[in-house]
């Protein structure tokens, strides 16, 4: 599976001050950058969107996102509700049951991605949506 193009969940937070990526996400275990060709409304720090993959660089996703998310719609995979597919340094965690905007725990993602005498076990964890819905990238709205 190649996770470019697919659609996941991100929580938004600040990036650094003064970072030309202002909003980040560190769901993934890699820093997600929105890509600047997004053009809509930015996530606000706190809020869950569904995002798109659109390239993974040394370090980071490259994401845009879709649309939001409300927190209750968000639910948490435990163990044994997702089957395991390693790519490269990368955790892809495919859930059995579809439908449901999945997000992996912290403390899963902490199990994958831990760092042993300098060596790092995996970079990134991604649970890709396995939905029936069709997402589209929002469009800027010009009034005039």
């Amino acid at each position: 599976m190649d996770i470019a193009r697919s659609n996941v969940i991100l929580k938004f937070h600040y990036g650094k001050r003064g970072s030309v990526n202002p909003i980040i996400s560190k769901t993934m275990g890699k820093v997600a950058v929105i890509s600047h060709a997004y053009q809509s409304s930015m996530p606000q720090p706190g809020s869950f969107w569904i995002c798109r993959i659109d390239n993974e660089i040394p370090g980071s996703f490259i994401v845009t996102p879709i649309r939001m998310v409300p927190l209750e719609n968000v639910k948490s995979l435990i163990p044994g509700m997702y089957d395991i597919e390693i790519q490269n340094l990368t955790v892809i965690c495919k859930p059995k049951v579809g439908d449901i905007y999945w997000l992996m725990p912290f403390s899963i993602k902490k199990y994958y991605i831990k760092r042993h005498k300098a060596k790092i076990l995996y970079e990134s964890v991604v649970v890709p949506l396995q939905m029936t819905e069709v997402f589209e990238v929002p469009r800027e709205v010009s009034v005039g």
